[in-house]
């Protein structure tokens, strides 16, 4: 059973709680409450499976830091609001309005403004192609210099959504309605998710194997999401917790983990619970670049930004590839 999330006055999520079984004083498995502060700013998240995280910003209201147990994140902006590097020894460049440096990272851009190369230390190179359109059509991805590099594909309709990317082991389709990302299918293992009323906000998928070991299987799981609209936890049927996240403040994920799966689970199955591709609203992440597909472009949780342009350019505002820095925690 699923408590609906209870709103404050300004129409904010106050707190959340989901429980596996129906009536007073089932324990939830899930639980979270939101502290905003007079100007709407959200101040912290007590979460019953990861604690409390509290958040500080400045006067334009820019996240400075998020403080959690075992991790404290620091931030600063240039006047564009291009991240920059906080370390000690700092090494951060921004050039043009582009991150050139940041951290252990290096990126690289076309006359465009699309990432075509990223350094991570001295152990990960990662290429990009572009179309004509703009859209992503290659990565390469090596990650130790002795390794073989892995190359992915992608291909895209003339809407300009993603309908496939193929690498060494196969391809994966993607079907959508509109501009959600409707289905996904992979061999004979297919995921249909269903949303809210609000367009992105994603409520349950319905994970199926056409090549089941007696007969084609179905299992429809349900996702729970944060006052932004991020999953952190996938439930079953039973109302068990399969799959949860914990998150850094852009995006990226800290831990992963499916501790209380039931142990009869088919391996098939098991893989289907194991992978949870939804990140922020609307947004896919890719596990061979670690970018997430937000259906227009490429966003880059390592340092908050897209790694292409605004196709819709100016008309999106003078910044054509950074996010908000207030939108991404509320």
């Amino acid at each position: 059973m699923k408590t609906p999330p209870v709103a404050c006055n300004a129409g904010r999520t106050s707190q959340t709680a989901v429980a596996p079984t129906a009536g007073e004083g089932a324990t939830p498995v899930i639980a979270r409450k939101y502290e905003y502060d007079e100007v709407g700013n959200l101040v912290s998240i007590d979460d019953q499976r990861n604690g409390i995280t509290r958040y500080s910003y400045d006067p334009i209201r820019r996240i400075l830091s998020a403080v959690q147990p075992n991790l404290t994140e620091r931030f600063a902006f240039d006047p564009a609001h291009n991240l920059l590097d906080t370390t000690v020894a700092s090494v951060g460049r921004v050039e043009g309005n582009r991150i050139r440096v940041y951290e252990d990272k290096r990126y690289d851009y076309d006359e465009h403004g699309n990432v075509v190369e990223k350094l991570i230390g001295k152990h990960t190179r990662m290429r990009f192609e572009w179309n004509a359109a703009h859209q992503m059509v290659k990565s390469i991805v090596a990650r130790n210099s002795s390794d073989t590099a892995q190359t992915v594909l992608y291909a895209y309709d003339p809407f300009g959504r993603r309908i496939a990317k193929k690498d060494a082991f196969g391809v994966t389709r993607f079907v959508w309605d509109g501009n959600r990302l409707l289905c996904e299918q992979r061999g004979s293992h297919a995921r249909t998710y269903v949303y809210g009323e609000d367009a992105f906000v994603p409520l349950a998928r319905i994970d199926s194997d056409a090549a089941g070991v007696t007969a084609p299987t179905t299992e429809v799981r349900h996702l729970h999401i944060d006052h932004i609209g991020t999953p952190h936890e996938l439930t079953n049927g039973s109302g068990h917790i399969v799959w949860s996240a914990h998150y850094k403040s852009w995006g990226n994920v800290l831990s992963i983990g499916n501790e209380q799966a039931s142990s009869s689970l088919t391996d098939a199955s098991r893989a289907q619970v194991s992978v949870q591709p939804l990140r922020f609203q609307g947004q896919y992440i890719d596990d061979e670049t670690g970018w997430h597909y937000n259906r227009f472009r490429y966003y880059d949780p390592d340092v908050g930004t897209f790694i292409s342009i605004d196709p819709i350019g100016l008309v999106g505002g003078q910044q054509l590839s950074v996010c908000s820095k207030s939108d991404l925690v509320g």
